[in-house]
C-alpha cells in the first residue's frame, strides 16, 4: 500500500506559504496576525490529484495574474467549507461559503479566498486534462456557493476517508480519481443547468438554438456576435441579453467553444501528427500565434505542450 498522506502543523505565515506551495500552487497570503497565524491538518495525493482537510486562523489567499500566466499546468479546484465562513472571489462573482457548501474555481483565472479564524475545510486540486467534461459548467457556477448535498457530499466523506486511512494501491487511486471526477461532474452540470430554471421554454428554447448555430459554425473564422445576431434576425442587445440565460456573453461561449473543441482535437490520438496550425484552423483561428496564446491563457500550456502533457499522463 502506498502513503499517500502528511499531516502538517505550522506556525507563522511565511511557514504556511512555502508548505501549501511545495503541495499546490503559488499564491499570495494574507494575514491580519501573520506572527500568530496557525494552521493544522493532513494533505494527500492519489493519482494526479491533491486534497487537503485544513483548520486555521483568519488568512486570505489570492492567485495573482502573473502567477496564472506562468503556471504549468492547469487545475479546477473544488473547496469545501466545513467550519466557519469563507468569501470566495472568481470571474466577478463573490460568494460567501457556510458550512456544508462548497465551490469551484479554475486556476488559469485569477481568484482570492478569505477565511474567519477557526475555519475548517477540504480543498481538492484537479487537472484539468482529467475533467474534459467540466469546462461548460465551470464556467457557470465558479465562485458560487453551491449545496454541498447529495454528490459533493459523497466525494467529501470519499477524500476524508482517504486522509484518514493514509493509502491506496496505484490502482485504487485511479478509481477514486476517476468517480470523484464524475461525480463532481454531475454535480457541476445540475448546478449549471438550475441557473436558467426560471426562464420561460421558448425563451429556452431559442437559446439552445443559438448554442447549437455556434457550435456548428465554430471552424468559421467571421463567426461573432453580430454575424449570430444577423442569423437569427435579432438586435445584438437581444442575442446578449438571450446569453444571459446562461450568465455569459455570445463572445465568451464561442470562444470557449473554439477552446473545447481545440483540446478534443488535441487529445485525439488520431491527430497526433496533426500540425498544431491545422487544428487551429479547424476551431476558427485564422492566426496560429493568436490560437497558441489564447489556448496558453486558458488551461495554462501551450497547445504542443498540453499534448504532450496529455499523452504522457495516458502513456502504459
Amino acid at each position: 500500500m502506498n502513503e499517500l498522506t502528511a499531516q502538517v502543523s505550522v506556525d507563522g505565515l511565511d511557514s504556511w506559504r512555502r508548505t501549501m506551495q511545495s503541495h499546490f500552487l503559488r499564491l499570495d497570503y494574507e494575514s491580519p496576525r501573520p506572527r500568530e497565524f496557525r494552521a493544522r491538518g493532513v494533505i494527500g495525493r492519489f493519482a494526479n490529484s491533491a486534497v487537503a482537510r485544513l483548520d486555521t486562523n483568519a488568512n486570505r489567499v489570492v492567485r495573482r495574474p502573473q502567477y496564472v500566466k506562468d503556471a504549468p499546468a492547469a487545475y479546477y479546484k473544488i473547496f469545501w467549507q466545513m467550519r466557519g465562513v469563507s468569501r470566495i472571489q472568481q470571474a466577478y462573482r463573490s460568494s460567501t461559503l457556510k458550512a456544508g457548501m462548497w465551490s469551484v474555481y479554475d486556476t488559469t483565472r485569477e481568484y482570492s479566498i478569505e477565511s474567519t479564524d477557526g475555519s475548517s475545510f477540504m480543498v481538492l486540486m484537479v487537472p484539468q486534462l482529467e475533467c474534459d467534461g467540466w469546462m461548460s459548467s465551470v464556467d457557470a457556477v465558479c465562485g458560487r456557493a453551491l449545496d454541498g448535498r447529495g454528490a459533493p457530499n459523497i466525494v467529501l466523506s470519499s477524500l476524508t476517508g482517504l486522509l484518514c486511512d493514509g493509502g491506496l494501491q496505484p490502482s485504487a487511486q485511479g478509481a477514486l480519481q476517476d468517480a470523484t471526477v464524475k461525480l463532481i461532474e454531475s454535480a457541476l452540470d445540475g448546478e449549471a443547468a438550475g441557473a436558467g430554471n426560471n426562464h420561460k421554454p421558448a425563451v429556452g428554447s431559442r437559446f439552445q438554438e443559438v448554442k447549437a448555430f455556434i457550435i456548428h459554425h465554430l471552424a468559421d473564422p467571421r463567426l461573432s456576435p453580430d454575424t449570430v445576431a444577423a442569423t437569427f434576425s435579432m438586435s445584438r442587445r437581444s442575442l446578449y441579453n438571450l446569453f444571459l440565460l446562461g450568465q455569459s456573453t455570445p463572445s465568451a461561449f464561442i470562444h470557449q467553444e473554439r477552446m473545447n473543441r481545440a483540446r478534443v482535437l488535441l487529445r485525439d490520438p488520431d491527430r497526433r501528427d496533426q500540425p498544431v496550425s491545422s487544428i487551429a484552423v479547424e476551431c476558427g483561428f485564422s492566426d496560429p500565434a493568436h490560437f497558441s496564446r489564447a489556448f496558453r491563457a486558458r488551461f495554462g500550456l501551450p497547445p504542443g505542450g498540453w499534448r504532450d502533457q496529455f499523452a504522457k499522463l495516458q502513456a502504459p
